[in-house]
């Protein structure tokens, strides 16, 4: 699989908004567009989440340490088997109790399956929609051909002899 073309782009932006904005509840809007957007490029994946919630929801689960510099909010950022929560501490931001610098945590949000995962061939098309990363979404399944299909219904395979991805997207066809 190769990784999503904007990835650079977003990692870049990132960092830009860690640098110039100090605050969650100043930060959220503008990330939530950046996500936004990004989504848009992303279709069929599945869309990331963005949303606002109370740090204290997460200040005493086994992954993150109760601080008296955790900001009231944090930012959760979800995806299929992916999940991150970005707040302040003290003079910084902060990724998932881990990751303090603004480069590290730009890194660390782009190595989920969307940003890494964009599939080349029809083999890997099926892994990300057998393990629900990618939703199936006939009109917007790639190309990877000269030619797009002729339609909706035709049928997807990369062997003659019927192999088991064939069945699940033409079961999934079906329903």
């Amino acid at each position: 699989m190769k990784q999503h073309p904007q990835k650079q782009l977003f990692k870049t932006k990132l960092i830009q908004l860690l640098d110039n904005y100090t605050t969650v509840d100043k930060l959220f809007p503008v990330l939530k567009y950046l996500y936004d957007f990004f989504n848009s490029t992303l279709l069929p994946a599945v869309p990331f989440k963005v949303e606002l919630i109370k740090t204290a929801s997460i200040q005493y689960s086994v992954f993150y340490e109760a601080s008296p510099d955790m900001s009231e909010q944090a930012i959760q950022i979800t995806n299929t088997r992916y999940d991150a929560y970005l707040w302040t501490e003290g003079n910084g931001w902060c990724l998932n109790d881990d990751f303090y610098s603004v480069d590290e945590i730009a890194e660390n949000v782009v190595i989920s399956v969307p940003f890494e995962d964009v599939p080349e061939n029809v083999k890997e098309l099926e892994w990300l929609l057998a393990n629900k990363f990618w939703l199936l979404i006939l009109e917007q399944l790639p190309c990877f051909g000269e030619t797009a299909p002729a339609d909706t219904e035709e049928l997807i395979s990369w062997d003659d002899n019927y192999s088991q991805s064939e069945w699940f997207l033409g079961e999934a066809v079906k329903r």
